[in-house]
């Protein structure tokens, strides 16, 4: 539910740290800055200006907020800026800019750095209510008529409502009617990954559906029941018709994996072949939920959410979309398809979700060795590879969990001889011909990209599945090709100082 913007790289690695930022931008944005102009003010100063007015702000999230340097020279550039009107988060991030620094956000911190080495944080905002055209407005906390409200009980829907875990996360699945069968309904992304999968009722109850049938275009599965199954159940009813713009529409699902059933009103604002858009503010865990017009019926499935559009600041495209619902978060469910079902075992379908788990943990584990090697990342994270990886029988507990033994391994050798060949470098770097460190960087080179090219051919031999898979398949080898990239073009990190 979220997209996050790296520079040189696809979003999903910096995934963590970004959503563990969120807080703190959230809280920096709620802030105004000090009603201040400067005129060629060193940057250090303006920084601590700001830092003081974050610590007296009140906000818990700020309270021990800092600010720290790591490119040097950029808190003595000189810096005119008018802070008036701005945000404490927009001051930040002009201040920043008018020096050459970037922004990286931690849980209570931020660091300037070089730009070139930053993830731009992108908020997750609430999407922008459609405003009537006569452009009257209305109270968030109105009454609304019986009429305006979606008339669906949660008591007649509730014992259709189910509560999936999959050993990393929690979302949500329902009971539905289609064909004459009845079936557990959610998404495919619910199931990546999962060494487990629990399916559980209102009651406690879990399920054992014998069937599993995956859709090619969609991200939806469905698992079959039998009758016994449902005794005591609710089974839901597919609607036929097409779903209408302004239709009353309510979800209940596992809202944020909270194990408790939660209900989202709204409206559907776009209806296209495969999914409608809705204003509901659904959120992670909604994921497979039903999505009930006023006759009780599903007409989707609660499935992902988008960020608005980004442009650049005063370009013709900013100003378009500015102040419309397109620049902020939309929310989409899918349309249930009644052919392209496959029947297929459960635990190959996982397989194939646990090959491309394991290929985004060890490409995040090369980038780090690779960042490491050209000194631009801090060495925690790999002298925790080295610890654990580094040396046969090793008892420490490895910083990443691989699904499948097989690739952990492949690390394990990747690391072993990284750490021989590097250390042999830092060693005799100085001492060897300039022909003969250019090979023993080859080396190093060869030792980082080798799994990738051969992680490379298995995304392109591999039938995948589903299109949903396909999708990750080709972002994977994106992000193989734009590293292996990075590290060919690596030049001599031993020329610099030794760490």
């Amino acid at each position: 539910m979220r997209k996050q913007i790296l520079t040189g790289l696809t979003g999903w690695m910096l995934a963590l740290s970004a959503m563990a930022s969120q807080e703190l931008a959230l809280a920096l944005k709620d802030t105004p800055a000090p009603d201040q102009e400067y005129v060629r003010t060193p940057a250090k100063y303006i920084f601590q200006k700001l830092s003081n007015t974050a610590h007296r702000s009140g906000n818990p999230a700020l309270s021990s907020f800092k600010i720290d340097i790591e490119l040097a020279g950029c808190d003595n550039v000189k810096v005119s800026i008018n802070l008036a009107d701005l945000t404490l988060l927009e001051a930040l991030q002009e201040v920043a800019k008018s020096t050459g620094a970037g922004i990286e956000f931690g849980e209570r911190h931020i660091t300037l750095k070089d730009p070139s080495l930053t993830t731009e944080l992108v908020l997750e905002e609430p999407a922008e209510e459609p405003v009537l055209a006569d452009t009257t407005t209305e109270e968030p906390d109105r009454k609304r008529s019986r009429k305006d409200e979606p008339e669906v009980a949660f008591s007649d829907v509730s014992h259709a409502i189910i509560f999936v875990e999959n050993g990393d996360g929690r979302g949500s699945a329902f009971i539905a009617e289609m064909d004459g069968k009845t079936y557990v309904f959610s998404n495919q992304h619910n199931f990546l990954g999962a060494k487990r999968i629990i399916m559980r009722t209102m009651r406690g109850t879990i399920l054992k559906p014998n069937l599993f049938e995956y859709s090619r275009t969609h991200d939806l599965v469905r698992l079959l029941l039998d009758e016994k199954d449902i005794e005591g159940l609710s089974v839901l009813k597919l609607s036929s018709e097409i779903p209408n713009i302004d239709e009353k529409i309510v979800i209940f699902g596992n809202s944020a994996g909270g194990g408790v059933a939660t209900e989202l009103e709204g409206e559907i604002i776009g209806v296209g072949p495969a999914d409608i858009e809705i204003t509901a503010k659904m959120v992670p865990g909604n994921s497979g939920s039903p999505i009930l017009n006023n006759k009780s019926e599903v007409v989707g499935v609660a499935t992902y959410a988008t960020l608005g559009q980004k442009f650049d600041r005063g370009s013709s495209y900013d100003k378009m979309f500015k102040g419309t619902r397109f620049a902020k978060v939309r929310r989409y469910g899918v349309r249930i398809p009644e052919t392209g079902w496959v029947s297929d075992n459960l635990n190959f379908f996982l397989r194939q979700t646990y090959r491309q788990e394991d290929m985004k943990t060890f490409m995040l584990a090369i980038y780090a060795l690779h960042q490491y090697w050209i000194g631009k990342t801090d060495s925690s994270l790999v002298n925790r590879m080295f610890d654990s990886y580094g040396s046969i029988g090793s008892s420490t507990t490895p910083p990443f969990k691989f699904k499948m033994k097989e690739n952990e391994e492949i690390l394990k050798q990747v690391v072993r001889s990284f750490v021989l060949n590097h250390r042999e470098m830092e060693r005799r770097a100085t001492q060897l011909s300039t022909g003969r460190r250019e090979d023993e960087i080859g080396r190093m080179k060869k030792i980082l990209t080798t799994g990738l090219e051969d992680m490379r051919e298995t995304i392109d031999d591999t039938y995948w599945k589903t299109n949903l898979l396909k999708k990750d398949a080709r972002e994977l080898k994106e992000i193989s090709e734009e590293i292996i990239n990075q590290i060919k073009e690596t030049k001599d990190p031993y020329s610099k100082k030794k760490r």
